[in-house]
């Protein structure tokens, strides 16, 4: 997989979104520096997937913006992470967070396997270190998936639910503009993916 097989669906993604989520764009972070992405794989470790790594040099995530209106997140309340808020979690998770929180966050505790690319109030959409794999994590029910064998057939999917007209987009075109795409909902998402076993590898 190349870095423009990646900016090709990224940017096809932002063309879309430039008009139906106007504040899309406007919260997108300018890309990663290299300095930023090697303190990430220090922080964790091993060396990124070629395809989140890509993404985050095309786009370092989001940042929040100060007022009350949605920030034009990829889905309802998922903002994307920036690379330094990604090893912030990665910390936390598997080198701060008190053993006991594992009950609470059933799945992201259990070892060092994933990484989170958004985050949405202990939701968060993880990618799979070792197999690439994009993952849904249920805040107090566990980890669900694979919703994508890698991030960019994720971001692939996401754009063809866009043009088929199963992501809703509700106050389109407006600054109070939100995606959201029923497979995702953390009501749904147990029904529809499998929750894999907190002690797999």
């Amino acid at each position: 997989m190349t870095s423009s097989e990646v900016w090709e669906v990224w940017n096809g993604i932002e063309q879309r979104l430039a008009t139906l989520v106007p504040r899309f764009g406007v919260a997108l972070r300018p890309p990663a520096t290299e300095e930023s992405l090697c303190a990430l794989e220090a922080v964790i470790d091993r060396r990124l997937p070629t395809d989140v790594r890509a993404y985050l040099a095309i786009r370092d995530g989001q940042d929040y913006l100060n007022d009350r209106l949605p920030a034009g997140e990829i889905l309802s309340t998922h903002r994307l992470l920036p690379a330094a808020e990604i090893a912030r979690e990665w910390r936390f998770w598997y080198e701060e967070a008190d053993p006991d929180l594992g009950e609470k966050y059933p799945g992201v505790s259990m070892d060092r396997r994933f990484v989170e690319l958004t985050e949405s109030d202990g939701d968060s959409l993880l990618v799979d270190l070792a197999s690439g794999e994009v993952y849904f994590h249920v805040r107090a029910e566990g980890v669900f998936g694979p919703l994508a064998p890698s991030w960019r057939e994720w971001l692939v999917d996401f754009t063809k639910r866009l043009d088929d007209g199963r992501i809703v987009i509700e106050d389109a075109g407006t600054s109070d503009a939100s995606i959201s795409i029923d497979d995702y909902n953390p009501a749904l998402v147990s029904k529809r993916f499998p929750r894999i076993d907190e002690y797999e590898t």
